[in-house]
């Protein structure tokens, strides 16, 4: 028959039924500062991962909003805006620092977009996304023969009368 202290799940050689010895649930001497070690390696680590998943987003908000400012500025060119207007319109809603180019010929306004990225990962290159968009010139501009006058006014009376603008009859 075993004695209590062989028994008991705690307790060891030459130790009373239920008081732990002074190595069980703790680990040898040798192994001191090694969950700290760890926990440093792993902090780092979900530091570094969350930094990285965080320039992503920041370049892949970046894209769509240069993509959008381009579709805007298209929008403005093809209706016969001024290439200035058009340009200051696509960086403005692009952000700070962005960058456009306006192009109108052959019956499309085309407009190009680029932004810089600052990207929170420490250490990372330098990055710039672009977005281009283009759209149809509207009749009546560009020299574009046309129904009745400028795009813009014949834009605006072809949608004033359309059931999805919303406005009347």
């Amino acid at each position: 028959m075993r004695s209590a202290a062989a028994r008991s799940p705690v307790g060891g050689r030459g130790s009373a039924p239920g008081r732990p010895t002074a190595r069980s649930g703790r680990g040898s001497r040798d192994d001191r500062g090694a969950v700290t070690a760890e926990l440093a390696v792993g902090t780092v680590a979900v530091v570094v991962v969350m930094a990285a998943a965080l320039s992503v987003g920041q370049a892949v908000t970046a894209q769509v909003r240069c993509t959008d400012a381009a579709a805007a500025g298209a929008r403005a060119a093809a209706r016969g805006a001024p290439a200035g207007e058009v340009t200051a319109l696509a960086a403005a809603l692009a952000g700070s620092g962005a960058a456009a180019s306006v192009e109108v010929g052959g019956g499309l306004a085309d407009v190009v977009v680029t932004a810089p990225v600052d990207l929170v990962l420490p250490g990372a290159p330098d990055l710039a996304v672009t977005g281009r968009a283009a759209a149809a010139v509207e009749a009546g501009v560009d020299g574009r023969p046309g129904a009745g006058g400028s795009g813009r006014a014949a834009a605006a009376g072809a949608s004033a009368g359309s059931p999805d603008s919303g406005g009347s009859p």
